[in-house]
């Protein structure tokens, strides 16, 4: 059994933390490129694969399924985190949509934010999903409350962001079928910002795992994978 773990750079930890334990497949790792290529238009479908078409993108990979593996389960690293959006709102702050008493942006504007970024990679799932026997989802990393995109920011408002993205995703995911593998409770701490012992140990490295992400996720993609290939 093959397994190819594509998507954005959040992919590595996983992939990291996956091989750690031993899976009863095999695991292929393909990147797509940094999330932030990924929220504009990167691929055209055709009859039986997608071709990458973005710059950034192709660089790494050109078409998907990877040959050699289009019978292969794929699991995917997309669509949840949300430095990028954080950050649109740290460049924005001069407009106070970061103070306590006042939102100079919406609920309903960021909502529209949200969506227009999230829509390629929705868009690319649901061609996934029709070329591939199965394809599975996994959350990416919450914020860390040490980053530079948290630092001297509300917290209430990071989190309202965070929380959306993820909201709307999953609520995507829900309407497609596509099934998701969501953080563990104890990975996330009072404030929903992810523990400090879950982050990189690569020097200024912001916002990624460590490989303890993909060892403790490592059950539920296992019996996600084997249960989708049974159906």
């Amino acid at each position: 059994m093959k397994v190819v773990f594509l998507g954005d750079s959040h992919t590595w930890p996983l992939v990291q933390g996956i091989k750690s334990t031993n899976p009863p497949f095999e695991v292929k790792a393909q990147p797509l490129g940094s999330q932030r290529h990924l929220c504009e238009p990167f691929f055209a479908l055709g009859d039986k694969s997608i071709r990458i078409t973005a710059p950034e993108a192709t660089k790494f990979v050109q078409t998907v399924p990877l040959i050699g593996y289009e019978n292969a389960s794929y699991v995917v690293s997309m669509g949840f985190h949300t430095a990028h959006f954080t950050w649109i709102a740290k460049h924005y702050s001069h407009l106070d949509c970061l103070g306590e008493e006042r939102w100079a942006i919406s609920s309903a504007a960021w909502d529209a934010i949200i969506e227009a970024k999230q829509r390629p990679q929705m868009e690319f799932l649901k061609a996934l999903k029709k070329i591939v026997p199965s394809v599975t989802l996994v959350e990416a990393p919450r914020l860390f409350a040490g980053s530079d995109y948290c630092k001297g920011r509300n917290i209430g408002t990071i989190n309202f962001i965070d929380n959306r993205v993820r909201e709307t995703f999953v609520a995507f995911l829900a309407r497609e079928k596509i099934p998701v593998v969501r953080l563990l409770p104890q990975m996330i701490d009072s404030d929903g910002f992810m523990k400090p012992e879950y982050r990189s140990e690569k020097d200024g490295d912001q916002h990624h795992a460590n490989a303890r992400i993909g060892i403790e996720l490592a059950p539920e993609i296992i019996a996600r994978v084997i249960g989708e290939q049974r159906h």
